[in-house]
């Protein structure tokens, strides 16, 4: 197995995910799920995509939406409430959404390290076989 071990860490090197790249989207693209989906968990980088999507499709529609309607067919204090229901359903999504890209970055460094050993396993298979 020794003498199969130089290139065992060759194929590895190149195989590998980076923890720099990986960081590098993560901070380059805070919480859109980039960082998620270069390290192979895509469903949960989309679903972090679609809360960034969201909340920014509530920041930008919500101003048209309240200056769009109509003020003499909505009452005073339903537009208040609509205005309010908004205000918390964006916060709520920017709060989610924050507090799991910064736990991100805790489990990038383990996330590589599980893709490195779940590659090391893949190439010394082919090597034993």
């Amino acid at each position: 197995m020794t003498d199969h071990t130089a290139h065992i860490e060759n194929e590895l090197e190149y195989a590998s995910k980076s923890k720099i790249v990986a960081y590098t989207l993560w901070f380059g693209l805070f919480g859109c799920g980039a960082h998620r989906m270069y390290l192979g968990r895509v469903f949960s980088g989309l679903v972090q995509l679609a809360l960034f999507v969201t909340w920014m499709g509530a920041m930008i529609l919500a101003p048209f939406y309240f200056a769009l309607m109509d003020p003499p067919a909505a009452s005073s204090a339903d537009a208040p409430t609509g205005l309010w229901a908004a205000a918390l359903i964006s916060v709520a999504i920017l709060v989610v959404w924050i507090v799991w890209a910064v736990i991100d970055a805790f489990f990038i460094p383990r996330w590589v390290r599980n893709d490195t050993d779940q590659k090391r396993t893949a190439i010394e298979a082919r090597y034993r076989a």
